[in-house]
């Protein structure tokens, strides 16, 4: 038999748990908008309209909110709401340092998984359809072919670890605008592309490493060219 005091205390549990979905959807939707560019560094985010748009109460997109806060998503002033944080140089640098090193490492453990692995075709694909899509200008396809290409290696490296990292380091450049970008860089980092990946097939650990990682200091200096992305 259930006591009148376990009725009671059932629907406070299920409504906290309600909450906490609702308050992680506000994260995913907060997350999703600024990997895609829906959203840009430093714009403010409206309570009521999140609200509006996954129909829950404003109080979960508060917590979801609060809750990218403490993951440095976003930043929440007093009197002033919540906007999408605007890095500085010194902490893109940072973040720059931070990815080198993972997307370096996921290089070289691709490559020493590569007979075991037949993911490398892909790679091989993947560059063939940036070199078709820079042929005829669709800069918005090569953003989307460029993160496939890297999140390939990702799997490739075997190490599930990974990913959730550099997710995070991704999510602090959000989406580069295909205004920023010019055809003769993006060239320039198929080339690139091309070097990691004969690299990974051959199975030279080392050599991927070094590959990713000068792919990856080659970016930072165009990055850190866009205004829109830092906060000095």
């Amino acid at each position: 038999m259930t006591s009148g005091t376990d009725k009671r205390n059932a629907p406070k549990v299920r409504t906290r748990s309600n909450n906490n979905a609702a308050s992680f959807r506000v994260m995913e939707l907060v997350k999703q908008d600024i990997l895609s560019g829906g959203v840009k560094p430093g714009q403010r985010l409206v309570e009521t309209e999140i609200a509006q748009r996954l129909n829950i109460s404003r109080p979960a997109v508060r917590e979801g909110l609060r809750l990218l806060s403490a993951e440095g998503i976003v930043q929440i002033e007093h009197n002033r709401g919540a906007r999408v944080r605007l890095y500085t140089r010194a902490d893109m640098l940072a973040l720059h340092q931070i990815r080198e090193v993972i997307e370096g490492l996921a290089a070289m453990l691709a490559a020493s998984r590569a007979a075991l692995t037949d993911l490398g075709h892909r790679l091989i694909e993947i560059n063939r359809e940036i070199e078709q899509a820079l042929d005829r200008e669709d800069k918005e396809a090569y953003l989307e072919l460029n993160t496939r290409f890297h999140d390939t290696i990702l799997e490739m490296s075997g190490n599930q670890l990974l990913a959730p990292h550099i997710a995070e380091v991704r999510m602090a450049f959000g989406r580069l605008q295909t205004s920023d970008l010019r055809l003769s860089d993006l060239r320039k980092s198929l080339k690139e592309h091309q070097e990691i990946t004969e690299t990974i097939i051959s199975g030279l650990p080392q050599a991927a490493e070094s590959a990713m990682r000068r792919h990856i200091r080659s970016s930072r200096t165009f990055i850190l060219s866009l205004p829109h992305v830092i906060n000095e």
